[in-house]
């Protein structure tokens, strides 16, 4: 709503904040949702063997896991962008850095728990075909250590607390960002600056035409 009082560039800059976070919520949805879509089409109850669920299962997690790296590049930007005409030098740095430290963890945890989704998978749907219901120790363990992995974003949060606070004391102190509006007048609005009349001023070569007498008043007629 208050974009266009900080310039052009920041204005464009929030809109293209917005648009990426719900393209990238959007775009991991759809990622989620197809693969959960295939997944769940090649089971097919009471036909479906172990090695089977389980590949099907562990593609899926896989596939979640890749997903949420997409979804963190593309929205992570948006993070970028939203206080980006805002920032002197070193809130940019911390922006990117914040974006950067951001997409790595992602890759990092994918890098970490993908060796692992596999055999707990396996475990989980032995047990629970041996028991004749679903067993969770083992989906359960894996996903609290990928719980305790995602702790780590308080990293890139803290360093986009950084940057948003360098741009909040920017604008607290008056400061104009590069590109953006006149800071208000403290004493409200004000009226135009309306400059003086300026005299005739003589033609090149010529003289001031001249001024027109005024009209004298009406004469009284004398007494009679």
């Amino acid at each position: 709503m208050g974009r266009r009082a900080f310039g052009a560039a920041h204005s464009r800059n929030v809109v293209i904040a917005i648009v990426l976070f719900f393209v990238g919520l959007v775009v991991e949805g759809i990622l989620i949702g197809a693969s959960f879509f295939m997944a769940q089409s090649t089971i097919v109850p009471g036909q479906t063997t172990a090695a089977q669920l389980t590949a099907s299962l562990t593609s899926f997690v896989n596939d979640t896991l890749l997903s949420a790296i997409v979804g963190a590049v593309i929205t992570g930007l948006a993070s970028v962008f939203f206080t980006y005409a805002l920032q002197n030098q070193a809130g940019k740095l911390l922006l990117w850095a914040a974006y950067g430290a951001n997409v790595a963890l992602q890759v990092a945890i994918y890098l970490i728990v993908s060796p692992l989704i596999g055999p707990a998978v396996a475990t989980a749907v032995n047990q629970s075909m041996a028991a004749g219901s679903y067993q969770s120790a083992a989906i359960d363990a894996l996903t609290a250590q990928i719980t305790a992995y995602s702790y780590l974003t308080v990293i890139s949060a803290l360093l986009y607390t950084g940057a948003n606070y360098l741009a909040w004391s920017r604008i607290k102190k008056g400061e104009i960002p590069e590109g953006g509006a006149a800071a208000p007048s403290p004493y409200g609005a004000q009226p135009p600056y309306l400059p003086p009349p300026m005299p005739p001023q003589t033609p090149p070569g010529g003289t001031m035409p001249p001024t027109p007498p005024a009209t004298p008043p009406p004469s009284t007629p004398p007494p009679t």
